[in-house]
């Protein structure tokens, strides 16, 4: 994190450098002249960007989805694979309900409920990636709602809809 400030060049014409100690003026050639605001504010960096779009996440909240299984949405979207939208533990192994079910400790037939009830309001798609068939069955991120990056995958198309249309 570090703090918001703001460089504005300064004319030569307008400004003089001068010397605190002896009074005399400074004169600078090929030097450029700025003053530095500090603003309100910082800036952020993260290694690890999602793009959530805040229009769908008020749909989806306005359509009365059940809190836990909003909770299971945010469980799953803490670690995507990029382009794939494929929700992974944090050793990055594709989510399955029985290791949801582990690190939340509830029930396996608990966790899939959650995950029909995520399926059908279009938010989770559950199956084999054509372009990522090596990791099996996963369940997947609908990205209109949240992806990690810009750039989606062409395997994706076609899964989802824009639920809040």
């Amino acid at each position: 994190m570090k703090k918001n400030s703001k460089d504005t060049k300064l004319s030569w014409n307008d400004y003089e450098i001068v010397d605190k100690n002896t009074g005399v003026i400074g004169i600078l050639k090929n030097a450029t002249l700025l003053i530095r605001e500090e603003g309100y504010g910082m800036i952020m960096n993260s290694r690890l960007y999602y793009i959530v779009d805040q229009d769908r996440l008020n749909c989806l909240l306005n359509k009365g989805l059940e809190i836990q299984a909003m909770g299971l949405f945010i469980i799953l979207s803490k670690n995507i694979l990029k382009k794939f939208n494929i929700c992974l533990n944090k050793n990055d192994i594709p989510y399955s309900a029985k290791l949801i079910a582990k690190e939340v400790n509830k029930s396996t037939q608990q966790v899939r409920s959650y995950i029909r009830i995520l399926i059908e309001q279009n938010i989770l798609h559950e199956g084999v990636i054509s372009s990522q068939k090596h990791l099996g069955k996963v369940l997947v991120i609908n990205p209109y709602l949240i992806r990690k990056g810009r750039l989606i995958d062409d395997s994706l198309k076609g899964l989802f809809d824009d639920f809040c249309n």
